[in-house]
Formats: C-alpha cells, structure tokens, sequence
C-alpha cells in the first residue's frame, strides 16, 4: 500500500478527506498504523474556532493508539507489530517549565495535530525526537485499542488531581458529566473521596448511572449551590473540580465549597469568551486555593495506561460512538451536541 486515508484539516469547519502516500520513516523515525484516535473536546473547538499552532493543511488528533508498522534506522527497542499509545507532547527538556520539573508547560513543546500531523489517519509519522523522547508507550495485552486511546485524556486527568492531595472521606464536586468528569470521579474514588456531579443536562447524568456517583445534581431544575451544602450537612465541598465550559458553575462552586478547600479549573475555554467574574471575598475569607491544569507528562501517561489496564479506571463504558474517518465530522459534531460521552476514530 503506497497510499493512505487522511482528514485533512483545511480551516474552520474544512475537514477534507483525502489520499495521501503513506509516510517513509527516516532514521531515527517509526510509523505508526493508526488504530484508534479518540476526539477531543479539544478538536472540536480547533474545527470549530481554528486555533493560533496550527498551520493549515494538517492533520488533526492526538488522542492515538496504533501498531508499529515501520522502523526507521537507529530506532532500538521496538519491533513491528508492537502496539503502544503516543504521549502527544514533545518537549524541549531545556525551558525553565522542563528544568523545573514541569515538562507539560514546556514553552517549546510540539505536539501530535498541533505542530505535527496526528492521528486522523490511517499512519502517522513520530519524528526521531518523539521517538528519543520516550513518547511511544507500550499498551498491555489486555486493552482494547479503542481503550487505549483514552489514556492520554486520563492522565490529564491525572495531572489535574496531582494538587489537589485528596484523602479518604472528602467530598468532591465535579461540574460536568462528560468522559473528563468521569474520570475525574474514578480517580477521586480511588483516594476514598465522596463524590457528586452537576450537569445541565439529565441526560448526561443518566449516562453516569453506571460508574454510581454519590450523588448527582441537575443544575437545570435544581440549585446545586443548595444541594451541595444540604448533603454536606452545610459544610460544603473539600474540592471542586470543573470540566465544563460553563462560567456559572466556577460562581457555584466558590459559593459551596468548605473553608480551606480547592477549586480546580481543568476545562479550558474558548479564547475569545475566557473572562470571568470572580468574587475574590469567597476566596479571601474561606482560603479558597484555586488552581490549574493543563495536558499531562509521559510519567503520567504511563500511570493512566497502567490505572486501564490494571482495571483500576474503566474507560471502556466511556466510548459510546465508534467513527470512521469518513464520518469523522458527524463524530466531532456529536461530541460539541453532548450526544453520549466518548467518540473514537477507527480508521
């Protein structure tokens, strides 16, 4: 096969299909056989409002998983065949983010459909620095490749809750009942935490029913505001943690969370509406740490694979819509409509 299926990515709303030659490695290079590469809430805003890293035509997808297909000269320890998830950062190691321990905020970093072609194909190229880098990471036996490709937003996930130190019996509230939020749920239930989650919309908490929240709140009929306090018995929240794009619940949750507690802004927002109000009194008088997160590193890539493997966070339930590349656009449509919880591409 000299050629491949690619969604090329062409501008705001200009999602093509197109024949494209399949990738030759270089030395230092291998090429991956794409599996499965989830969509992103992410994407969606990149189809939807483009974004300032991207140079047209590209294409997009970093949520990967795929086999080795070829090796380029130089490479060691991998073989054909093996199949590994792609950590979609590559970073400097020399910035002072990286010097300081933080290699997500790397000021140079380069990623998979962003800087480099991702994973809305059917091959894609690692370029010999990702290759170095450590970013192909081995998927045990017993994970699906469409589970696989769920590890990189989990171990944002991940990075999310280093801060948050959550110890057993504490209550945690999360605005939003999508795939991030439930995974911030499993993650908290590991550390023995209680948690809650508010969404607008009953049919989102429907689909939670499954992972048995402590609680559930629908802010559309219901003051979560009131609701969390009445089953803290007053106290409010030990941390909230909010995956939505909702301006409100950031207000919500500075209003009923506890005296020492932490806030959590993991969801980012569009660039042109990412103001808020803040009343900086409920952080003054209660020591509200609010705090934020942004992508992840290998290391915690390689624990969310693990935490998937090892079954200690079930991501299959979250993978609710299977798409081709051809229907890629109805995929990402129905992740900005909140239609079911997770869509992955098999190309």
């Amino acid at each position: 096969m000299n050629t491949m299926k690619a969604a090329v990515y062409r501008g705001i709303e200009d999602i093509v299909i197109e024949e494209r030659p399949v990738p030759v490695p270089a030395p230092g290079e291998v090429i991956l056989k794409v599996e499965a590469c989830a969509i992103c809430g992410t994407d969606v805003r990149i189809y939807y409002h483009g974004n300032d890293r991207l140079k047209p035509p590209i294409i997009i997808g970093h949520e990967i998983a795929g086999s080795v297909f070829q090796i380029g000269s130089g490479v060691g320890g991998l073989k054909v065949g093996d199949p590994v998830v792609v950590g979609p950062g590559v970073v400097c190691n020399d910035c002072h983010p990286c010097r300081s321990g933080n290699p997500n905020l790397c000021v140079n970093k380069r990623a998979f459909g962003y800087e480099y072609d991702g994973g809305f194909a059917e091959y894609v190229r690692i370029p010999s620095e990702a290759v170095k880098g450590g970013n192909l990471i081995r998927i045990p036996d017993n994970v699906s490749w469409e589970e696989a490709s769920l590890a990189e937003p989990l171990s944002c996930c991940i990075n999310g809750q280093k801060n948050l130190t959550l110890r057993e019996g504490q209550t945690v509230v999360i605005y939003g009942a999508g795939p991030i939020g439930l995974m911030h749920m499993q993650l908290a239930r590991m550390r023995g935490a209680r948690v809650g989650i508010v969404d607008v919309s009953p049919e989102r908490l429907a689909l939670t029913g499954q992972f048995r929240p402590d609680f559930t709140i629908d802010s559309s009929t219901t003051d979560p505001v009131k609701e969390v306090l009445a089953t803290t018995s007053g106290q409010g929240a030990d941390v909230s943690i909010i995956c939505c794009t909702a301006k409100k619940a950031l207000e919500q949750a500075l209003q009923c969370t506890c005296r020492g507690s932490k806030i959590l802004f993991f969801a980012g927002f569009p660039k042109n509406d990412s103001v808020i109000a803040l009343d900086a009194n409920y952080v003054h008088y209660k020591e509200i740490t609010l705090l934020g997160s942004f992508a992840s590193t290998l290391e915690q890539m390689k624990l969310a694979i693990r935490y998937i493997g090892d079954g200690l966070v079930k991501v299959k339930p979250l993978i609710t819509q299977v798409v081709s590349l051809d229907t890629l656009t109805h995929g990402i449509q129905a992740v900005r409509k909140q239609q079911g919880l997770k869509v992955v591409v098999k190309p």
